[in-house]
C-alpha cells in the first residue's frame, strides 16, 4: 500500500470515529506550541479535498484549539471503515497507548464495521461445536500463534469460559493482516480482551 507525506488542510481532514479521551487536551496544545506536531497524522485519502483521519485524534484537536490550518500528514490511499479500525487497533498496541477500555472499544467497532461490510467470516458465527469445520480443540492446535496462547484457549475452552462464538472472532482476528507481525506478548493480551469480553 503505497503511503506519502505531504500538507493537508485541517477543514479537509474529516473524523470518522473518536476512541480516545479529550482529557489533557491543554498539556497536548502547550507541547505542540513548544515543539510543533512531532508525528504526522495518519490519514486516508478519499478524494482530492477529502481525507479520513485514522490516528492523531487528540493531536487534530489540538490544532484546531490552536488556529493552526495545516498539518504534516501521512496519507494512505482509501480502504474501508473496518480497515481503518483496524490501522488504528494495530497502532494503538504497538504504541501500548491504548488503554484496554479504548482496546475493546477499537475492536468491538472492527466488528461491527466488518459486519457491515458483510465479512463472510464474522456474519456466519457457527452454533456447533466447530470452528472453520473442524473440532475446536484441532482448530486451536492448527492455528498460527504461539504455544502459550493454544494453551490459553484450550484451556478456557475446556474450562467452558469460552463460547464457539468467541472462538470464530479469535480465528478473524488471528487472520488479519498485521496481526501475525505482533509480538507474542501483545497477541496474547488481544485475545485475553476477546476472552473476556465476547
Amino acid at each position: 500500500m503505497n503511503s506519502y507525506c505531504n500538507e493537508v488542510l485541517l477543514h479537509d481532514i474529516s473524523l470518522e470515529n473518536q476512541m480516545r479521551s479529550q482529557v489533557d487536551i491543554e498539556t497536548l496544545v502547550e507541547s505542540i506550541q513548544l515543539t510543533g506536531i512531532v508525528t504526522p497524522l495518519i490519514v486516508e485519502k478519499a478524494s482530492e479535498h477529502d481525507y479520513i483521519l485514522v490516528d492523531g485524534h487528540r493531536r487534530y484537536e489540538a490544532l484546531q484549539l490552536l488556529g493552526i490550518t495545516s498539518v504534516q500528514c501521512l496519507i494512505y490511499p482509501i480502504t474501508s471503515a473496518g480497515n481503518r479500525l483496524l490501522r488504528q487497533l494495530l497502532l494503538g498496541l504497538n504504541s501500548k497507548s491504548l488503554t484496554k477500555n479504548t482496546m475493546i472499544q477499537l475492536i468491538v467497532s472492527w466488528l461491527d464495521a466488518a459486519q457491515e461490510e458483510k465479512d463472510a467470516q464474522l456474519k456466519t458465527l457457527y452454533l456447533t461445536n466447530k470452528v472453520k469445520g473442524k473440532p475446536s480443540d484441532q482448530w486451536i492446535r492448527k492455528l498460527n500463534v504461539h504455544q502459550d496462547l493454544k494453551n490459553f484457549l484450550i484451556h478456557n475452552y475446556r474450562e467452558n469460559k469460552i463460547e464457539v462464538e468467541t472462538l470464530q472472532v479469535v480465528a478473524t482476528v488471528s487472520a488479519l493482516p498485521g496481526f501475525r507481525e505482533l509480538d507474542d506478548r501483545v497477541k496474547l493480551k488481544v485475545v485475553e480482551i476477546l476472552v473476556n469480553e465476547f
